[in-house]
Parts: C-alpha cells; structure tokens; sequence
C-alpha cells in the first residue's frame, strides 16, 4: 500500500513541475519573441531613413544588442544599436551632422524612442568619427 501511495505522490510532484515551467516559459519566450520583433523592426526602420536622410556612398548596420547591458562609458542600457556612415557630404562637424539625424529620426521613425544608445560613426579616407546618442540626447 505504501508503494502505492508513493507513486502517486511522485506522479503529482512531476505533473506539478511540468506544469510550473510551462507557465513560466511559454510567457516569457512569446515577450523574448515579441521584443526581439520589435527592435529589428526599429533597427530596420531607422537603417531605411538613414539611407533616405544622409548624403553617404553608404550606410552599414554594425551592431545590435538588445537586452540589459552596463558599460563603464555607457551606462546601464537595454537597447543598443550602431551605424557607420561611410563617406558623407555634410556642412560642419560630425556632431552636427548626427544631431540634425537624430532630430529626423524623432520625427519620422515610430519607435525611435525605445532604443537607449545609438552610436554613428562617421568614416572618409582621412578621418573616423563617433558619436552616440543616448536616450535622443547627444552625448
């Protein structure tokens, strides 16, 4: 009678974690599912105005990371996306030329506003240069 008891008791206990970690995972991977959805969209999006809005021979997607990161320079971001603007023709500096995008952005790319660090760096023969935007703001 004692065995009895015990399988039941264990088929209880393996019917309660599997059910358990269903409820935990199948939530959690349709949010994994839907964020990732929407930051390459983002991502996509902003790539396309990018191509629309600058003066550049080209605009490379170099980096995408979403998902909670710390960085010594950074800070504490969720989103993180980066550029290389290759060969631009613009009037003054880099900064100027990134804040003049990132005003556009605001204006035109739904979305534009869940991305935590966008870094675009601006490459010709002779020089590089970097600038990141933070939550809409150059740094």
């Amino acid at each position: 009678m004692r065995t009895q008891t015990n399988k039941i008791a264990k088929i209880a206990i393996i019917t309660f974690v599997i059910a358990l970690v269903a409820f935990i995972s199948i939530p959690f991977g349709f949010g994994m599912y839907t964020g990732i959805k929407l930051h390459t969209g983002v991502t996509g999006k902003i790539e396309k105005a990018l191509n629309n809005t600058c003066q550049c021979q080209q605009v490379q997607f170099d980096v995408s990371a979403h998902g909670l990161h710390f960085s010594k320079e950074d800070g504490l971001t969720n989103q993180k996306i980066s550029y290389v603007l290759k060969n631009c023709d613009y009037d003054g500096t880099a900064t100027e030329e990134a804040a003049r995008i990132n005003k556009h952005l605001k204006n035109t790319v739904a979305g534009y506003k869940t991305i935590d660090l966008i870094e675009f760096t601006f490459q010709s023969a002779n020089k590089n240069e970097t600038v990141k935007i933070k939550n809409g703001n150059l740094l």
